[in-house]
Parts: C-alpha cells; structure tokens; sequence
C-alpha cells in the first residue's frame, strides 16, 4: 500500500517537540513554540490562530472544546474549538501536568508527584475538589467511567465529580495490569 500525502504544513519546531490532537473535522496542533493552531483536517487550512504559551504538558478535545496545559505560563486554557476564542482559563500550581476530560470534569494534576490532583468544572474552569497533598502519577486518563492514574506499582481509577476513589490496584507488575492477576 502506497500512502498519499493529503496536505502538510511546517511546524517551525522539531516534530517531537509538538502536541496534537485530532478531531472529526479537525486537527489542534502547538506550533512555533507557543501559538496553538487549528487546521481543517480535509485540507489543512488554518481555522484559527491564537498565542497560548510553550510546551503544552497536555492537549484535549471535549465536544465543542479544547483544553491545553502549557508548561509556562502556569494557567489552564479552553477554547471554543470553531473559532478559537477563549472561553475560560484557570490558574494552576507550578508543574501541573497531566489532563483529562470526563463527562463534565476537568482532572488536572498529580505529575511526577509535583502537585495535588483537582477537579474543575469544564462549564467554567471554577474548582469542584483538590486532593489534600501531591499525587504521583505518570499519566491520567479517562477510562472506565472515571479517571485512570498511577505510578509504580499502583493504580487508581478516580471519580472525576468528586476524586474519590472508585478501584485501587497495588502489585501491579510491569508489562500490563493483567500481568498482576488483576484488574480494576
């Protein structure tokens, strides 16, 4: 199989120094080192352009909406994924990392144990709950119903309304969570 090449564009940065996400009609790329870019995903089009920081930790579509944690500033954007306009942004602990969407509930935190874990709501960005002291996490997730995060040997699939946990999962061994004899 031959593969064509629909349309391309210069990302004035190295490829794995960039963040994407795909959409339905559309592709949300970060581009010379701090604009965020929406192109059509049929011809590559540029639907919007708008300055939105370096280096995003994550970038999520939710619906009509997409979310992106840059690394500075220390800020938590989302915009209107039509037109690019801001629609709310939350400030955020220095070396927040990892983001996740699920149903209405926006989980940011817990990066290499740099920062507690919090819940916002995706309507506005306003605080809905935030764990006592810093979650060490290597990658958040939607999944299951919940939010999906751990480090090491252990993982926790979360409430995202409210952060409880809903499963703990401790001995997982390398290589899946099926290798443990378990599963959440």
């Amino acid at each position: 199989m031959i593969a064509t090449v629909l349309w391309e564009r210069e990302l004035h940065q190295r490829g794995g120094a960039s963040a994407f996400v795909v959409g339905p009609d559309c592709v949300v790329v970060h581009e010379r080192h701090t604009r965020l870019v929406c192109l059509e995903r049929a011809d590559g089009a540029v639907r919007w352009d708008v300055p939105l920081g370096t280096w995003p930790r994550g970038i999520v579509l939710a619906g009509d909406r997409v979310l992106v944690l840059p690394q500075a500033p220390d800020l938590l954007s989302c915009l209107d994924l039509r037109t690019g306009t801001s629609l709310w942004s939350a400030p955020t602990p220095r070396w927040t990392g990892n983001l996740a969407v699920h149903s209405d509930t926006v989980v940011i935190g817990g990066w290499r144990g740099y920062t507690p874990m919090s819940g916002l709501d995706l309507a506005d960005g306003g605080l809905r709950w935030t764990t006592q002291s810093a979650v060490a996490s290597v990658r958040t997730l939607a999944w299951a119903g919940g939010v999906l995060t751990g480090s090491g040997y252990e993982a926790v699939l979360l409430d995202a309304a409210d952060g409880s946990d809903r499963a703990r999962l401790e001995g997982v061994r390398p290589g899946g969570f099926g290798a443990g004899g378990g599963g959440l």
